[in-house]
């Protein structure tokens, strides 16, 4: 880790948001970037496992490169010293991932995170006075789609997201709706992530499943919480009835297998 730069000089005024494990900041020297400065440095496997992501040109092939670059907050630059990794540059959500949400009479631009898309009561409360997203079914199966693809790609190279809720993944509302997973440095190798397992409430999976089956599993339940529109659903033999009929018998069955 020798040859990582320093972080950059960091403007206070930029901050974009706040998080438990880093701050969020516009980087002054590309407009579609940001700066994450961790709130504790990076050390070790760990440390290394980030630098090898911000590396993925060396170990990916180009249409991976351009899936994982594209549809996660990927590492592009990493800052640090000789024994740590204390930040990094990722790209921020693109346009197509914000909608503006009204609560209390106070408008605000917000990212499009599927929790909004996944509990169809929360539209309904009295202090929610702006419109529901306009967000089909079919607009559904299509994120649900492209959330499945990126999921691949990061499998087929031996790494792990770990942290699927629908507060990490926002849709992207382009022409084809898709995904953009946030915390991608949560993303890490099986062995690692079998060290260090995250632990999502409302998100639990069943006993004894390896880094990938969890991601598995949760993709399941968040694709199904997308589909049903109900926040603490999860697919099993009598609530996939929730589902349309042809649905339920094309993929309901694998979704409760997952």
């Amino acid at each position: 880790m020798s040859n990582l730069p320093a972080l950059p000089p960091i403007d206070p005024s930029a901050k974009i948001n706040s998080g438990a494990f880093g701050t969020l900041y516009r980087d002054p020297r590309n407009p579609a970037h940001c700066i994450k400065v961790l709130k504790t440095p990076m050390l070790g496997e760990e440390a290394r496992s980030l630098i090898r992501l911000a590396e993925i040109t060396r170990w990916a092939r180009p249409s991976d490169v351009e899936q994982l670059v594209t549809r996660f907050a990927w590492p592009i630059e990493i800052f640090g010293d000789d024994d740590a990794v204390h930040g990094y540059t990722m790209p921020l959500a693109p346009n197509s991932c914000y909608f503006e949400l009204t609560v209390a009479k106070r408008t605000k631009r917000e990212t499009l995170q599927i929790k909004f898309l996944t509990d169809d009561s929360y539209w309904r409360s009295a202090a929610v006075t702006g419109p529901k997203p306009n967000v089909s079914y079919q607009d559904r199966l299509e994120i649900a789609i492209d959330c499945l693809d990126s999921m691949e790609v990061l499998h087929r190279h031996g790494l792990a997201y770990g942290d699927i809720s629908g507060n990490n993944i926002v849709a992207r509302m382009d022409a084809r709706p898709g995904v953009f997973f946030f915390d991608a440095d949560s993303i890490t190798t099986v062995d690692l992530r079998n060290a260090s397992p995250l632990v999502s409430p409302g998100w639990e999976t069943p006993e004894g499943l390896d880094p990938l089956a969890i991601d598995r599993s949760r993709f399941a339940i968040l694709v199904f919480r997308l589909l049903v529109e109900q926040p603490n659903a999860k697919p099993d033999w009598e609530t996939i009835e929730l589902l349309p009929a042809n649905d339920k018998n094309v993929f309901g069955e694998a979704l409760v297998r997952c």
